[in-house]
Formats: C-alpha cells, structure tokens, sequence
C-alpha cells in the first residue's frame, strides 16, 4: 500500500458518503457511524444523503444532500451514488458500519481501480453461492463472461472517472430489465457485479483491511471503537484473525450486543460531560453486557417466532455477498 498516494488522493477532494433514510433507527446507525469518523478521521469530509431533518445528525454530517424517492428502494438508491457524492472521490459506508481506524488509506484502492470494493472474489457458473439471486449460466452466457465478481456492497470506493460512472450507469441501464438478464434478485451487488465484470474491472486483495462484514453463525468479533482496535474471524477468511478499518453489522446484525454497546459509548463519549467520556472508555463494556445481551436474543426468538419468513429475506441479501 502507498500511503503517500493514498492520503493524498484524500486530500484533493475526496470524503466518506452514507445514506440514512426512513426509520429512527438508520439515523442513529448514521449518527454512530458518524461519530466513529470523527473520532478516528476527523479531517475527512462526511455527507449523508437523507431525508431526515434531525438536527444532530446534520450536525454530524459536513454535507446532508436530499433524499430522491424517485431513485428506488434501499438496493437500487445505492445504483445512484455517483450521482450523490458531492466528492472527487468517494468511499461509501453503509449506515450500519462503525470504523475503527483512520480512513485515509482506503483511498489506496483507486490507485489500482477505478471502481474498488472490500472482500472479492469470483463465482463462476458452477458456483451456487448466488444461486438463489440470479441463473448464474444465463446471466454469464449473455454477456460472454467467464466470472462474476462476487462481494458485500456495504463498502464501495469510486472516482468521479468515465469508468467509474459507467459501471453506475450500466447498472441502472440492466436494472429494468433483471428479469429477462437472469437476476430475480435485484440488489445492488448483483446489478454492479454483472457491470464491473462487463467493464473488466478487476478486484483487488485487501487483506482484510478495508471492510468486513459480520456474517454466518460462527463469526467472532473483538472490537473497541474507542481504543481503535477490532479483530475479526469469518468463514470469508477462513476463519483466519483480520483487523478491518470498518465493521458492517449488517441486516440481523444490527441488534447484535458488541454494536449496540459500541453505539452507546460512541453517544457518551461525544456528550459533552467528562463523566460520561469516562464512563465509555471504562465501565460501559461491562455494565450493558448482560441488558444487551438478553436484548438481542429476545429480539432474535421473537423474529423467529412470529417473522420467519420475513427475517430469512432481510438476511437474504447479506448472505449474498458473504460467500
């Protein structure tokens, strides 16, 4: 990693965009996710894209650009980012991420790509990881491609470059027509998947240090936003210890106790009192561990008792870009 490049590619004009729209609870995870910036990346430039008119978190936020309906649901609004970003170059966060180190070396990745995205690799037509999201033989033999790009789209890296805006612009092109393509699953992965695969946009290693997500019943997770240190075992890494700069505790994982427990201290420590700030950094990991932790499993036994189907589809997406 050049970190000379990638602190400068920061410098001349670049800043981290999220999207929080809708329920409370997504402008909390953005107002988290914000303070986690601040604290680790203070000089980066934040702009959340929002139809909220709360305050805090435009507080929190250098740039509140509106909301636009007209763009889609959740997964397609994600198909309009480059026509959000107000930043030469832009990393997007989901709003239910924290980020536990400086951010200023993600920018590394548009040193090798114009589009640039956390934990890939490739499914080919015998892979059945998406099998239930697209009819991987059509989608590949429509287009005369080998492989698929496969990766969680909770974390993306793009410059303001043709290239970058024509894999938007080849997603939201292909989005009418996902039926006929192959895709019954029409998320943003699988959409800018099939048009980084068309422009011949490669991926590139990380290492583990951009973006994890957690995800599968045997991910292990130990993080302390505070202190700045995470480390992280998921089936994507074979299990094998990684340290990422941002954690996505996406979909069911939202309610899991380490990122409720990582919110509330982030909400204490910027209060403002000094009793507070002292009580997030010592005595708050272990006071909510148990309020926390019955919270979370009541909440997982109610999902499953009286929204089953509703939960497996919520997690549908997630275990999309987790194989």
């Amino acid at each position: 990693m050049n970190q000379a490049l990638s602190t400068s590619g920061c410098e001349r004009g670049g800043g981290i965009l999220t999207i929080a729209s809708g329920a409370p609870k997504y402008i909390s995870m953005a107002k988290a996710l914000a303070r986690s910036l601040i604290l680790h990346s203070p000089r980066v430039p934040r702009a959340v894209v929002t139809d909220s008119q709360d305050p805090e978190l435009r507080a929190l936020y250098d740039h509140a650009i509106p909301f636009q309906p007209d763009y889609g649901d959740v997964w397609t609004q994600k198909l309009h980012l480059d026509l959000y970003s107000p930043f030469e170059s832009t990393v997007f966060i989901d709003s239910d991420c924290l980020v536990v180190q400086p951010v200023e070396h993600l920018w590394w990745l548009l040193e090798c790509v114009p589009f640039g995205v956390a934990d890939r690799h490739d499914l080919d037509r015998h892979s059945t990881a998406w099998a239930r999201f697209m009819r991987m033989e059509d989608v590949l033999s429509t287009y005369g491609l080998k492989t698929l790009p496969a990766f969680n789209g909770g974390f993306y890296v793009f410059d303001n470059s043709e290239a970058s805006r024509a894999v938007f612009r080849l997603a939201r092109e292909m989005h009418p027509h996902r039926h006929d393509i192959g895709i019954t699953w029409a998320s943003d992965e699988q959409l800018l998947s099939l048009a980084m695969a068309r422009m011949k946009i490669h991926g590139v290693p990380d290492r583990g240090r951009t973006m994890r997500a957690m995800q599968g019943s045997r991910c292990r997770l130990k993080v302390d936003v505070l202190r700045g240190t995470c480390r992280l075992w998921a089936a994507k890494d074979d299990y094998q210890e990684v340290s990422p700069t941002v954690v996505h505790f996406g979909c069911g994982w939202s309610s899991d106790y380490r990122y409720r427990r990582e919110m509330l201290r982030l909400q204490w420590f910027f209060s403002g009192s000094k009793r507070r700030r002292r009580l997030a950094r010592g005595w708050i990991p272990h006071l909510t561990y148990f309020p926390l932790m019955c919270r979370q499993q009541l909440g997982r036994l109610r999902r499953r008792l009286v929204h089953p189907r509703k939960l497996t589809q919520e997690r549908a997406p997630a275990e999309a870009g987790a194989h």
